[in-house]
């Protein structure tokens, strides 16, 4: 019988290496800026909501994971749209295979409204979508006008070689990704 680690330390690559393959291949970077937004935040919200317990039940494995208060950024004063074009104007893209993000709250728990990654290979051998690290930033909505936004530096849900590193969180470092973010909310008058 083979065990959940050993699964998933074979499922992450393979998962990693098709979805990477068919957001930069078949769909294109193109489709993963601000104005796809909304979309792919409803349809992560209604896929990895929706699977999360069945896949808890079968599985070492989870679709969604908290917010971290560690992880907690600042606020950006508009809509979940003004913060994707901020974070697309800086070179992040949709996080498509990042698990989807809950925060409690005492009305009840929420689901992110946003999702971004940045990714730079720094090669000009290898592209973008297959960087080692990448830094992940993501936003709530606090019923007051605004997003709040967390961020972590992490090993890349795209490349297949660290993907299983990605979904266990080794070396997840939410100082660096906040440190990555603070300037650019900074530069657009919030924070």
């Amino acid at each position: 019988m083979i065990s959940s680690i050993e699964l998933g330390a074979v499922l992450a690559p393979l998962i990693s290496a098709l979805g990477v393959t068919l957001l930069y291949h078949y769909i294109g970077r193109d489709y993963l800026g601000a104005a796809e937004n909304e979309y792919w935040n409803k349809f992560r919200r209604v896929v990895l909501g929706s699977f999360d317990q069945y896949v808890r039940d079968n599985s070492a494995f989870a679709l969604t994971n908290s917010a971290k208060a560690t992880e907690f950024v600042g606020t950006i004063n508009g809509t979940s749209q003004d913060a994707a074009r901020l974070f697309e104007d800086a070179g992040y893209v949709q996080g498509v295979l990042s698990g989807l993000k809950v925060r409690g709250r005492p009305e009840g728990d929420q689901f992110e409204s946003g999702s971004m990654v940045y990714r730079e290979s720094r090669s000009d051998l290898v592209p973008d979508a297959l960087a080692v690290y990448q830094n992940h930033v993501f936003w709530f909505d606090n019923g007051r006008g605004g997003m709040d936004v967390y961020a972590h530096h992490e090993y890349s849900a795209a490349n297949p070689f660290v993907a299983w590193q990605h979904y266990r969180a080794v070396g997840q470092d939410a100082a660096k990704g906040k440190s990555l973010v603070a300037p650019l909310l900074a530069a657009n008058g919030d924070l």
